[in-house]
């Protein structure tokens, strides 16, 4: 739990500055150009794996294998 909690709390952080990098007058979930794995025209991870897509609910989601399940 406590490394679940460091790398959430690392991504929101990484998040947050990316977008107000871009566009530092407003936070908005809109802004996704600096995720890695979550983008249509992306085909490999920055570790080399195929990057996989999903639709459900009619919402696209992408991933690859090297993420690590929670549940």
């Amino acid at each position: 739990m406590k490394a679940l909690l460091k790398a959430i709390r690392h991504v929101l952080n990484e998040a947050i500055r990316q977008i107000r990098k871009h566009k530092p007058d407003i936070i908005s979930g809109e802004v996704r150009d600096f995720l890695k794995i979550h983008q249509h025209h992306t085909k490999e991870s920055p570790g080399g794996a195929p990057i996989q897509q999903q639709t459900k609910g009619g919402r696209k989601t992408y991933f690859t294998a090297e993420q690590t399940l929670y549940e």
